[in-house]
């Protein structure tokens, strides 16, 4: 299987749970006679069958035509023996209908007559002129009397007619009569929100005034030609958020800050992508991951647009992601009411490398960036003056170790006109930023502020010390929005994609034509249905409102065409067109490009249920192109398939009427060789999660329940529109329950196909955290930050299950694993301004406790095995942590101060059951707590204390001295020194007898370390290794003659040419035995190596390179590669020729 399956795991301490959630069986079932290629073995069965319901909006996209009638309504002491349901009335064919307002009657002494109110359905021409996205129609009585009508709009004939989960986006808005006349008028497009009756965002008791004569003025449906002071404008307006989603977040949602660790009962999924070498350096990580607790964290709050591949699913992401907040929310900023602008909040940004994601701590004191997960050797750099699209020309630089990684350079080392541009910035309009980009303006009046300002700095270079270079290149998507509540469009980016990864260069040869190896992704297809209907293509010209319901995540009517005057969508929203296709690998050898592989992915758009679907992956194909390892053409792999979805609600469904947002899961995956790995979730029990008290405005006692929720789900506060206040929704946390694989290509000897079988058993009560994201008004927050489960037990094996072999009958054996965290919820916050208080973490041998600190959230703690599933304890592993720090902090209005910290582990403590009891072991390990120090963090003293309550142990001691390079971030182990001491207390120095001490010179420079004296020692630069030198001679722990024992030399690529390796003997002539290999590579420049040479030392002493020729004193062999996998094709050893063959 090239995926790897991995569940991260979370103990559940829920009071009841319903039964397991479990596939459908028989839509995993399939025919036993179908065959697999792929594999000489005869396959038991197929792969599942994609027997689940694709999306079809057929039927319900077509907006309503315009028209008019008059609906009839029964009097109000005929309505009240009526349901509210039978007293409404459809106004024709329209989608509109009209009932008697409970407790309502119109204020006129005839109250027994029926009441007649004409409804008028506008065209689209007027609907858009009136910056409505939806249905504009008019409330208008025919009869004496004013009063409420019951109103709803019935969404079922266009819920699709856009995309974007349209319906879910529609609430009822009121406006101004004049919207009917003069529509260009700002005023005229002014939306009130009505206030909707239970939460139905469609339904509402409007006003209706009497109507100045018997029959009321009538205007024309097609074009508003008049209006009556008496007439009620109303609009069903799709918005950028609703109840299932909220358009106007950008990609980083609060699910990002959802723990991916082993205790959060999660079910992962990874994907590797195999790239060709770099010449030098490291070649890119791509890899395709799924995880089901990004789906958990879709709420109404979060952007809910899957990503490029499909739902749920991510590919590697590197970026510094800056948050702003909505106008709206900033008092200060003098924005226009409801205005939907993003304004400056300061220092808030995250950052995204090499697998691992961080918040960004801008310190008050220092005024520097240090990453929230500090490990001592990052450095980040805000800059400026670049040229990318930014006011101020902002771009990130990230030192790690030496190599630097640039995030919104835009413009690369050698850029000249007309070579191509990273367009790595995604910028929007910001509005009151000078207090933090002095280059924007300082104005007391709104709309002069406005600044473009980068969101997202996207990853686009990196060179590594010794010039190796990547670059990485996008595909920004443009959208337009009109700003400060103007029709005028402006641009600002609301997504993109990656483009192609080029390395294999170096700092200077990155524009010297095609780079050497490409990693090239194909996002050129819409996110679209083709073919629905008879003629669509999907083409770029199709992407029009007529056919919006055929891009259905795609929010078609929150795009403002390129210079429009009449753009009344006015806030940015963030979506994309476009999917992935395939992944292709390539290279260039003898000037020529080869492509090596590519990966290509199948999406369709199962039915969302009761919103709009999303892109779902089926699945992944590879397909081989690289003949350079002999191969006669292209070989495919059977597709790895992950259909039929499974489809969970999110909302648990606390507020009535609210859609239960259904998202689908990986249920079944499907392996190249058609093994079958298939998961179950549990659905949890959240019957007793409470709804908002309408009675209360500080909702007490719904927030009291939160903050010591123990469910399986998760609250979430929002004001659904045309509420007055905030209600709290309640969210589903899925864990899994049982993952299990079964082969059904192999069979043991009686014909049972092989299975394995794991459980996962969660522990004790789910940490659920206080929301501690600034940019949320405060009340917003809640207690729904997901920190896991304290206790995971993972089962494997299935002691039902057995086979024959050589005729006797085997069970399965069953092991179990006892795992148990660090939540991080001491501390917390609770209502009424108190801290929660948890008991610390503690051993379950009751020897070590560890407080329950933030920063240790999702670290493991302890890990027990078992002889077996009811056997006893066999090995404990405890691991103790320490917290350096902070190193860096930020305060944060009526929030704790965001801090930078190091964690690391102090002590690894060890039992295992053995005859005579229990044999414990432990390692203490002291680091370097100076702050500020390049080398703070790392460990200088390692104590391994073997077994402590054994009489004859000794104890060794480690002691490592460092060299901080030219840049300070590349610091080097320069001499590690052991002793036979116990030195288990800090700052101890070295003690008792030397066992050994090696010391390690860099880039040809003399040994040296860090507070040596030395005066202007040489500083790394490369940080190459190019003599390592071990002590031959001692005085107790203090070495007193070294002798080399390697030395090694580098191309320009940081390629070994030369290695020599010494040994501690001579030879009886008194003469060195020392042994040399030298390495050539053609071409040596330039590109991939398609021949290796190595020369090695018979004869000490002999001259050996690879230009000479095998004797009796020199050992010379050569290799035939196959550049784009570094693989032989043949091999001449000893006058051997070897040919291989790779496919």
């Amino acid at each position: 299987m090239a995926g790897a399956l991995v569940v991260g795991l979370l103990p559940a301490g829920v009071a009841a749970a319903a039964s397991p959630v479990k596939p459908d069986v028989a839509a995993l079932a399939a025919p036993h006679d179908k065959l697999v290629p792929f594999t000489r073995a005869t396959p038991k069965r197929g792969s599942s069958p994609k027997r689940f319901k694709h999306f079809d909006p057929s039927g319900h996209t077509k907006l309503p035509a315009p028209g008019s009638a008059v609906v009839t309504l029964p009097n109000a002491a005929a309505s009240a023996s009526l349901s509210a349901k039978a007293t409404q009335e459809r106004a024709g064919s329209m989608p509109v209908l009209l009932g008697t307002a409970a407790g309502s009657q119109p204020r006129s002494a005839a109250v027994t007559r029926p009441q007649r109110v004409r409804v008028t359905m506008l065209d689209q021409k007027a609907a858009r002129a009136a910056g409505v996205h939806g249905v504009l129609f008019t409330l208008q009585r025919t009869s004496p009397g004013s009063g409420k009508v019951a109103l709803r709009v019935d969404d079922s004939s266009f819920r699709y007619a856009f995309g974007g989960d349209f319906a879910s986006r529609l609430h009822l808005v009121q406006l101004p009569a004049c919207a009917l006349t003069t529509p260009k008028l700002t005023k005229c497009q002014a939306q009130t929100a009505v206030h909707t009756t239970s939460g139905a965002p469609l339904s509402a008791q409007v006003s209706v005034p009497g109507s100045p004569t018997a029959s009321g003025t009538v205007i024309s449906p097609r074009s508003a030609t008049a209006a009556s002071s008496a007439m009620v404008v109303m609009a069903a307006a799709a918005g950028t958020s609703g109840s299932s989603g909220d358009y106007s977040a950008t990609s980083l949602s609060p699910g990002g800050s959802w723990s991916t660790s082993g205790n959060t009962g999660s079910f992962t999924y990874s994907y590797p992508i195999v790239v060709p070498p770099a010449i030098g350096g490291a070649a890119p990580n791509v890899s395709l991951s799924y995880s089901s607790a990004s789906q958990d964290a879709r709420t109404e709050g979060t952007n809910n647009q899957s990503s490029w591949l499909g739902d749920g699913w991510t590919s590697t992401e590197n970026y510094v992601e800056r948050t702003y907040k909505s106008c709206s929310d900033d008092s200060s900023s003098g924005a226009p009411k409801d205005d939907g602008d993003e304004c400056w909040a300061g220092q808030i940004l995250t950052l995204s490398l090499n697998g691992t994601s961080t918040d960004i701590v801008y310190d008050d004191a220092t005024k520097t960036f240090r990453p929230a997960d500090d490990n001592s050797t990052t450095k980040i750099e805000d800059l400026s003056n670049g040229t990318n699209g930014t006011k101020n020309g902002e771009y990130f630089k990230v030192t790690e170790g030496g190599v630097q990684y640039f995030f919104g350079l835009n413009r690369l080392p050698g850029w000249t006109s007309g070579k191509d541009e990273t367009k790595s910035v995604w910028t929007m309009p910001v509005y009151h930023a000078h207090s933090g980009v002095s280059d924007c303006p300082d104005s007391t009046d709104f709309a002069s502020t406005a600044c473009t300002l980068g969101y997202r700095f996207n990853l686009d270079y990196a060179v590594d010390t010794h010039g190796n270079a990547t670059a990485w290149y996008y595909a920004p998507e443009t959208g337009y929005y009109g700003a400060d509540l103007k029709d005028t469009a402006v641009a600002y980016t609301r997504g993109g994609t990656l483009s192609r990864i080029d390395y294999g260069m170096t700092a200077t040869t990155i524009y010297s034509g095609t780079a050497p190896e490409q990693v090239v992704f194909d996002a050129s297809a819409e996110r679209c249905i083709a073919g629905t209907p008879s003629g669509n293509t999907c083409a770029d010209s199709q992407f029009t409102a007529a056919n919006a319901a055929y891009w259905p995540d795609v929010p078609i009517d929150l795009n403002c065409a390129s210079g429009s005057s009449n753009c009344t969508n006015h806030g940015p929203s963030f979506w994309s067109r476009k999917r992935l296709t395939s992944i292709t690998t390539q290279i260039q050898t003898g000037g020529v490009t080869k492509q090596v592989d590519k990966y290509s992915f199948t999406q369709s758009f199962p039915d969302g249920g009761d919103h709009a679907p999303t892109l779902w992956l089926d699945s992944i194909q590879r397909t081989g192109l690289d003949t350079l390892g002999g191969a006669s053409g292209s070989t495919s792999t059977p597709a790895v398939n992950f259909d039929p979805p499974l489809q969970l609600p999110n909302r648990v469904g606390t507020i009535p009427q609210m859609p239960l947002m259904y998202h689908d899961r990986i249920q079944t995956v499907t392996s190249e060789t058609g093994a079958q790995t298939t998961v179950t979730y549990d659905r949890p029990n959240c019957s007793s999660a409470p709804a908002s008290d309408p009675n209360d405005p500080t909702d007490a006692a719904a927030r009291t329940f939160a903050s010591t929720n123990t469910l399986s789900c998760f609250p979430v506060y929002w004001t659904p529109y045309g509420q007055p206040a905030p209600m709290m929704d309640w969210f589903y946390k899925y864990k899994v329950t049982a993952v299990v694989t079964e082969d059904t290509h192999n069979s043991y000897q009686d014909g049972t196909e092989p299975k394995l079988e794991t459980d996962y058993a969660y522990k004790g009560n789910p940490g659920w955290h206080y929301d501690d994201n600034e940019v949320v008004k405060a009340k917003y927050r809640t207690w729904g930050q997901f920190r896991g489960y304290p206790e995971v037990d993972v089962t494997t094996g299935d002691p039902n299950v057995s086979h024959k072999t050589d005729g006797a009958q085997v069970y399965d054996q069953k092991t179990l694993s006892k795992t148990y965290y660090f939540l991080g919820m001491n501390g917390d916050t609770l209502p009424g301004g108190k801290t929660r208080s948890v008991p610390a973490l503690t051993s379950q041998d009751g020897a070590t406790s560890v407080a329950d600190d933030k920063a240790l959230t999702g670290q493991v703690f302890e890990t027990d095995t078992y002889t077996s599933a009811t056997g006893s304890l066999n090995t404990a592993t405890v691991t103790v942590p320490t917290i350096i720090g902070p190193t860096a902090s930020r305060s944060r209005s009526g929030l704790p101060d965001l801090t930078a910290r190091m964690v690391r582990t102090a002590k690894s403590l060890s039992r295992q059951a053995v005859s005579y009891g229990w044999r414990k072991t432990e390692t203490d390990t002291f680091y370097n707590t100076t702050l500020g120090k390049p080398t703070t963090g790392m460990p200088v003293q390692i104590d391994d204390r073997g077994e402590t309550t054994d009489s004859h142990n000794v104890a060794k001691c480690a002691y490592t001295r460092y060299l901080t390079g030219a840049v300070d971030t590349l610091v080097v182990p320069a001499e590690i020194i052991t002793t036979d001491q116990d030195c288990s207390a800090a700052g101890a120095t070295p003690g008792g007898a030397l066992i050994s001490d090696v010391r390690t010179s860099y880039d040809k420079n003399a040994f040296a370390y860090d507070g040596d004296g030395q005066q202007n020692a040489a500083l790394p630069t490369t940080g190459d290794v190019t003599l390592v030198q071990k002590a031959s001679a001692a005085t107790g722990a203090t070495a007193t003659a070294f002798v080399d024992e390697a030395t090694t030399t580098y191309d320009g690529y940081g390629r070994s040419t030369l290695s020599t390796r010494t040994p501690h003997s001579t030879a009886p002539n008194g003469t060195s035995l020392s042994q040399s290999t030298a390495t050539g590579y053609t071409p040596a420049t330039g590109e991939l190596p398609t021949s290796v040479v190595t020369a090695t030392q018979v004869t000490p002493g002999a001259t050996c390179t690879t230009g000479t020729t095998s004797s009796k004193d020199c050992h010379v062999a050569s290799s035939t590669i196959d550049p784009a996998r570094a693989v032989p094709t043949a091999t001449t050893d000893a006058a051997v020729l070897t040919h291989l063959t790779h496919l």
